[in-house]
Formats: C-alpha cells, sequence, structure tokens
C-alpha cells in the first residue's frame, strides 16, 4: 500500500499549491510548528500546518507520495520556481505571495482561523 500523505489543511490565505502536502522548510529554527499555523515552505509558499505529527522528511530514504514537486525539487537541491513580484494590495511591501504579502497573510490567517467553521472564507482572499 502506498504510503500517501494528503494535502495540508485549507485557509484562503494559504498561498500554496492546497492539491499537495508541502514541506516545511527551516523547523529547527521555527521551533515546533503550531498545528494551524501558517508557515513558509520549501518551495517558498505559506501552507498550514496538519494536525498529526510531522515527520523528517531528510530522513526518509524515500519520499511518500503526495508532496509538492517544487518542495521535493529544493529537498533535492534545486531551485525554486521564479515567481512574479508585485506590491502587496493591503501594506504595498514587495511579495511573490500572489498580490497579499506573507505578513498581511499570517495576520489575515491568524484571525480567521479560530472562526474558520462560522464563516465563509473571507472575500478577496487569494491563492
Amino acid at each position: 500500500m502506498t504510503d500517501r500523505l494528503t494535502p495540508n489543511p485549507h485557509s484562503p490565505y494559504a498561498d500554496a499549491d492546497p492539491n499537495h502536502r508541502h514541506v516545511i522548510s527551516g523547523t529547527s529554527f521555527l521551533g515546533n510548528p503550531t498545528p494551524g499555523g501558517l508557515i513558509p515552505t520549501a518551495c517558498e509558499r505559506l501552507a498550514v500546518v496538519p494536525e498529526e505529527p510531522l515527520r523528517d522528511a531528510y530522513q526518509d530514504a524515500t519520499l511518500p507520495a503526495g508532496l509538492c514537486p517544487d518542495c521535493v525539487t529544493v529537498m533535492q537541491g534545486g531551485d525554486v520556481p521564479a515567481r512574479p513580484v508585485t506590491n502587496c494590495r493591503e501594506c504595498e511591501s514587495l511579495t511573490a505571495h500572489d498580490g497579499l504579502c506573507a505578513l498581511c497573510r499570517q495576520e489575515k490567517h491568524d484571525a480567521w482561523w479560530p472562526t474558520r467553521g462560522e464563516q465563509p472564507a473571507a472575500e478577496g482572499a487569494q491563492r
């Protein structure tokens, strides 16, 4: 049986590909990621930390199916895909996160996450 990872949990403020599980990069720098938190990935996007315990993908001999191909490329020494840089529509800082910078995404995610079951996704959230 194939060990296939499910995609990271949904957030309208996560800009990582919602069809894949993403590798959380730099966990030693960031400490233990909090389930439900928005965190940078190896492919330089933002994804929600899943509830189940994380495992060290660098120690696995074979990577499980379902991982983001861009994260895997980066883990194997490749380059992060180039993305267009624009101004954040909230704070106007430069960003490669589809028009909403990482800090503004984090702030909006933190406000939305506790109420995610009570209301639809916020209007204007973009991947």
